[in-house]
Parts: C-alpha cells; sequence; structure tokens
C-alpha cells in the first residue's frame, strides 16, 4: 500500500522538505560534456565554489607564492658555492625531520610481503628497518618480488624540484647492516607529464648507483660523484645513457632489492652535498649516437 502512494505524500508523511531536496538535487547536477578526444569537460566553478576554494587552501598557496618569490631572488641575488663548501641537506636529529619522508613496499601494492619501517633510533637518527622477504605470491602474475623504498620529500616551493647544480658529490653519513643499497635520483615527473602525451613517457626514468655498506657498530661515509649515477627506466640499466640534470631533482630515494630474505637496518646521519671542483667528469659511461627513431636496444 505504500508503495502506490505518490512521492509527495510519501515525503509529507516522512517530513522532508521538498523545497531541501529539490535544491540537493539540483545542486548535485553536474553539466557533462565531452570534447573531440572523448574527456569529460565539467561545469566551471561558480563564484562561490572559487571563494571556498581560496578560503581553505590561502595558507598552502600563499606558502607556495613566498617560496616561489624567495626562490627567484635566490636566483637573481645568487651566492656563488665555492670548492670545498659541504651542505647538510637532510640532517636526521629529531622526529619532525622524518615527517615528510616516504616508506612504501611491495606489500604496500599488494606485491609481496615485504615490510619497512622509518623511526628515530637511540642514537637520535634515521633508522631505515624491516624484514625484507623474497616470497612470490601466488597471484599467477608476478614472477618475482621484494622490494623496499625510502623517500625524500618533495620540494614544496612552485617548481618542485631541488636544484643540486652547485655540487658535484653526495655524501651520506651512515652505518648499515652489510648490504647493497641503490640510490636513486629521479627528474621531476610532473613537468614530463605536461609534455608526453601517454602519462609520461619519462615518468619512470631513473638515476641510479649501489651504496656498499660494511655493516659492524662503525659510522662510514660515502662520497659519491653525479657523474656515476647511470640512467634506467623501471629498473632496466639503458644503453643510451645521459648525465643526471642535477638542476631538476624530483626526489632521492634509498633502494632494497638484493634478493636475501631476512632483516635489514639502515641507519643514517645526514645526507649532504659537496662541491669539489677538482672533479671534471660530466659523465663515467659511454654515451651512444643512436638514431632518432631508435629508442631502445634491450
Amino acid at each position: 500500500m505504500i508503495l502506490r502512494q505518490p512521492i509527495c505524500q510519501l515525503c509529507r508523511h516522512n517530513g522532508v522538505n521538498l523545497l531541501s531536496l529539490s535544491s540537493v538535487r539540483e545542486t548535485s547536477r553536474r553539466n557533462i560534456s565531452v570534447d573531440f578526444q572523448g574527456r569529460p569537460q565539467f561545469r566551471e566553478k561558480s563564484e562561490i565554489e572559487k571563494f571556498r576554494w581560496m578560503r581553505d587552501n590561502f595558507p598552502k598557496v600563499f606558502t607556495k607564492i613566498d617560496l616561489s618569490v624567495r626562490e627567484t631572488l635566490t636566483c637573481v641575488d645568487k651566492i656563488p658555492v665555492f670548492h670545498g663548501e659541504f651542505n647538510y641537506f637532510w640532517k636526521f636529529d629529531s622526529e619532525r625531520k622524518l615527517e615528510d619522508w616516504v616508506v612504501t613496499s611491495d606489500s604496500d601494492n599488494k606485491q609481496g610481503f615485504t615490510r619497512a619501517f622509518l623511526a628515530l633510533s637511540r642514537n637520535k637518527r634515521a633508522l631505515f628497518y624491516g624484514n625484507l622477504c623474497t616470497d612470490v605470491p601466488k597471484d599467477g602474475e608476478l614472477t618475482r618480488t621484494g622490494y623496499c623504498q625510502l623517500r625524500s620529500p618533495v620540494n614544496p616551493s612552485a617548481s618542485q624540484t631541488y636544484n643540486w647544480s652547485d655540487f658535484t658529490h653526495l655524501v651520506i653519513r651512515m652505518r648499515g647492516d652489510g648490504r647493497t643499497y641503490g640510490l636513486g635520483l629521479q627528474k621531476n615527473y610532473k613537468r614530463t607529464h605536461r609534455l608526453d602525451f601517454a602519462m609520461g613517457l619519462t615518468a619512470n626514468d631513473q638515476f641510479h648507483y649501489p651504496m656498499f655498506t660494511r655493516g659492524g657498530p662503525y659510522w662510514q661515509t660515502v662520497k659519491i660523484p653525479f657523474s656515476k649515477f647511470y640512467l634506467s627506466h623501471k629498473g632496466i640499466v639503458q644503453d643510451k645513457q645521459a648525465p643526471v640534470e642535477t638542476s631538476e631533482i624530483g626526489f632521492f630515494c634509498i633502494n632494497l632489492m638484493d634478493n636475501v630474505d631476512g632483516p635489514f637496518h639502515l641507519e643514517i646521519d645526514y645526507i649532504a652535498l659537496l662541491n669539489d671542483q677538482n672533479h671534471k667528469e660530466e659523465h663515467a659511461y659511454e654515451r651512444y649516437s643512436l638514431e632518432d627513431h631508435v629508442v631502445n636496444v634491450y
């Protein structure tokens, strides 16, 4: 009997405000049109919606504008970096210094069983630890697994990149467990998104170099030139190599995928930059001259 009643009687019986119901339905409609490529084009925001967005996001926008202005002033009146200058870019001495760092592993993507964590050690240093597991999930798709990564925060400035062009070496003071870790540098992939129509053809390009740890209770300092980093795409070393563009570093990462099951730990004191003008090498590897239509040779 209730289903046969008109909608208006049901609304009156349940105490629903018809005016508010119609207004909600009217505002929930979205005028969606499709362009010539089939992509949806949504309606333009009203003035009220723009005002609300500015009110909610004004602190973030103001911070980016402030950083952009400071970067511009720094570039106009830039202090030169002299030979032997040392810049402690990341020094891990408090919990606040670890907040923006990102830890990922294959278990986060449901591709394995590796667990990784980042915490402050009892020595007030960054401790990257966990358990590496190479057991392959029985899903019929994966053939190998076992990896984890510690990734640096993205620069909150307008360019979202780190400019390390005034430095020649990467210096890391750490204490490891005897494993071999991989260091990675990646360009700002968001910029390539605007140029590459296939969702960023160079989004998975990274520059790698191994970092060997001795193990034991003693600290060691690793000094690696940027010219030693080699180009790879999705973990595959490329035949056509290129030097690192240190003026547009998107993020820095530390990877572990040495195919050795068991616990791991890497304690990091600082990550610094060094300017050594005696180092004249631009790129340590051969650069082959390939034709334009040849993309890569596996």
